[in-house]
């Protein structure tokens, strides 16, 4: 019928705070090896 909206990225669930923890651990692995 109308234009078709391009598919959203999937978004985190809410409370994704929770995950704040395990995104550090990832951000300084990347720090490690960007070094």
């Amino acid at each position: 019928m109308g234009r078709k909206k391009p598919p959203k990225p999937p978004r985190p669930p809410r409370g994704g705070r929770s995950l704040s923890e395990a995104d550090i651990k990832l951000v300084r692995e990347i720090s490690e090896l960007s070094r």
